[in-house]
């Protein structure tokens, strides 16, 4: 159990603060919008209702912003799988200890798992589809010429994570439910880092397709998962709380997960370890709420953004 907790080495240009690597600016949303918060907790994520039927971390969503929320989720999918050569696989929600721990989950995230208990049996909710495409390759053998595998996988994501009530922060941008959409590379152990680079190239083309201010930092060694050498996270601007929030976290976690998931590729007659490397692509609840936003006119209107207006039958907007 103790070889369990030893964490992952850190990239040695890894240093004690948090590096911005790169800052975009589209607009001046950098105002906070008056009374944004009020509207958007009241009329779209219905929290009233939601803390009454679940507790707090949870919403609704109703017609016509939820089909906008659909929108934005299917055209991440597409582009990935249509431009990025990503492979779409519907996962499990529900996984067994082993599995937890062969994605490296468990021991350090165990109190934010949610648990499943039936007939004297303990399963887990998945904190996020990642774990479940690991174990999907568990003890696989793979030909070098079938790498990079890239996988991608939309799924709600679990966490038992503290939710201050009433706080907008806490109430809407972190939730114990949310979508994420997840990209899982297996890589040759010499290429990681460049196809490191290339996810996080995939993500900045989907963002500025929005045109939403964003930055991407390089995390610190306090802020790093303990799974990571190296990770870069994406943040875009949301006026209500007038600043930035990560909706992507990339990171590569060289063979970390795969030597305890024994996922293992062959070449020149040789055997190695996968490097594992993973981003959100992305984070729809707070990518849905960054759009209300920042694209948020008077009278209470939602513009649609251009590139999904053909989704809409080519309207403008929405009404909150």
């Amino acid at each position: 159990m103790i070889i369990l907790k030893i964490p992952n080495f850190i990239h040695f240009i890894i240093i004690k603060k948090n590096v911005l690597i790169k800052k975009y600016i589209y607009n001046n949303n950098n105002k906070k919008k008056k009374n944004i918060k009020n509207k958007i907790k009241n009329k779209i994520f219905n929290l009233n209702k939601s803390n009454k039927v679940s507790g707090r971390g949870f919403s609704y969503i109703t017609q016509p912003l939820s089909i906008l929320y659909l929108a934005i989720e299917n055209y991440f999918l597409e582009t990935y799988i249509n431009e990025n050569n990503y492979k779409y696989i519907i996962v499990p929600h529900i996984l067994k200890f082993k599995s937890l721990l062969n994605s490296c989950q468990i021991p350090k995230f165990i109190k934010k798992l949610f648990i499943i208990k039936n007939n004297k049996k303990i399963k887990y909710l998945i904190p996020t589809s990642e774990v479940s495409l690991i174990n999907f390759m568990y003890n696989k053998k793979i030909k070098s010429r079938f790498i990079p595998l890239k996988f991608i996988s939309k799924t709600p994501c679990y966490r038992n994570e503290n939710i201050s009530y009433g706080k907008y922060n806490n109430s809407i941008i972190r939730q114990k439910q949310f979508d994420k959409i997840e990209l899982v590379n297996f890589i040759d152990y010499k290429k990681s880092y460049k196809y490191l680079k290339e996810l996080i190239k995939n993500i900045e083309k989907i963002i500025k397709k929005f045109k939403i201010n964003y930055r991407i930092l390089r995390l610190s060694k306090k802020d790093i998962s303990y799974i990571s050498i190296i990770t870069y996270d994406i943040e875009i601007w949301i006026p209500g709380i007038n600043n930035y929030c990560e909706i992507s976290s990339c990171s590569n976690n060289e063979n970390y997960q795969s030597l305890r998931s024994k996922i293992k590729y062959i070449k020149n007659n040789k055997i190695f370890h996968t490097h594992i490397i993973n981003g959100s692509g992305l984070a729809v609840g707070r990518f849905f709420l960054s759009i209300l936003e920042n694209y948020l006119e008077k009278g209470d209107f939602i513009k649609i953004p251009k590139v999904l207006k053909s989704k809409f039958k080519n309207l403008n907007n929405l009404k909150i």
